[in-house]
């Protein structure tokens, strides 16, 4: 899929011993980009040359997706927030941005709480962690047997999943299946991704040791939330919790889009992430 982008350069780097798949690209600040779960690098399709025109962009394939290695591990947020440490230290880069959708919202989140002094600014899309309620696929991945069932990849399931994820059905194209298909069979993907549900999620909805809300006054890098007004996968109204908590957040919410806002409406994402990332810092916790 990253064939015929010129300037991107394709490595595999040793993160804390795991081989981690990461797509490089432009110069400036460095801005790592963290995909959901069972997602790959191909979420930032739309995003990654257009903001590389301004930072050092890293999207990398979290442990246990895409091309990166998938080793038996334990998959906690604790671990993804040390992963991530370790990212830095082998790009060399001793304070980044993060932007991460999903599941890389919630391990963006908590780096940033975690790691205040590795940690810029963060832009977290539909991010876990800020809310309870969760879709109902979620949810029944941690039953077992049915979850294995949910997992298992075929390319008719993965286009009934890209469906519900995104409210622009145009987006879900037939090269964007067969990637995400490509990766999902590979060895360890769907042992890693039952691991890393079921330790954030019950039938119940999110387990109380990810969620991240009650902390998020204590946050110190600025934060920007993007959310679709019809995210199917973590309501909007997560969103506006976390304003409620800690008025500091920015909010930008996406009319007629759903969980995946960078690539539903590329354009307005990406011009809002370049003027978030590029301001000062606010002052006195004002909104940035």
């Amino acid at each position: 899929m990253w064939d015929k982008a010129l300037g991107i350069k394709k490595e595999y780097l040793d993160v804390g011993g795991i081989k981690t798949h990461c797509l490089i690209a432009g110069s400036g600040p460095p801005l790592v980009l963290l995909h959901g779960v069972g997602s790959s690098v191909v979420a930032w399709t739309e995003n990654l040359l257009p903001l590389a025109e301004h930072f050092t962009v890293y999207a990398l394939d979290l442990p246990g997706h895409g091309d990166s290695e998938k080793p038996e591990m334990a998959y906690t947020l604790p671990a993804a927030s040390r992963f991530m440490t370790d990212f830095l230290d082998a790009i060399d880069a001793p304070r980044a941005h993060l932007a991460g959708e999903s599941l890389g919202g919630l391990i963006t989140l908590k780096t940033a709480l975690d790691h205040p002094d590795r940690v810029d600014k963060v832009v977290a899309i539909g991010s876990a962690g800020l809310g309870r309620d969760l879709a109902w696929v979620i949810r029944w991945i941690s039953v077992p047997i049915i979850g294995e069932i949910i997992v298992h990849p075929t390319a008719s399931r993965m286009k009934y999943q890209l469906k519900r994820v995104m409210r622009g059905k145009r987006y879900v194209t037939d090269e964007l299946i067969k990637e995400l298909y490509r990766a999902r069979v590979s060895p360890g993907a769907e042992r890693a991704l039952l691991k890393m549900v079921r330790w954030g999620v019950t039938p119940f909805g999110l387990r109380r040791r990810a969620y991240l809300l009650p902390e998020l006054p204590r946050l110190q890098a600025p934060l920007m939330l993007v959310w679709g007004a019809n995210d199917s996968i973590a309501p909007v109204h997560h969103a506006y919790e976390a304003v409620r908590i800690s008025p500091a957040v920015r909010l930008e919410v996406f009319e007629q889009c759903g969980h995946w806002a960078q690539m539903e409406q590329p354009e307005r994402f990406n011009r809002l992430v370049r003027e978030f990332l590029l301001s000062p810092p606010p002052v006195n916790g004002a909104r940035p």
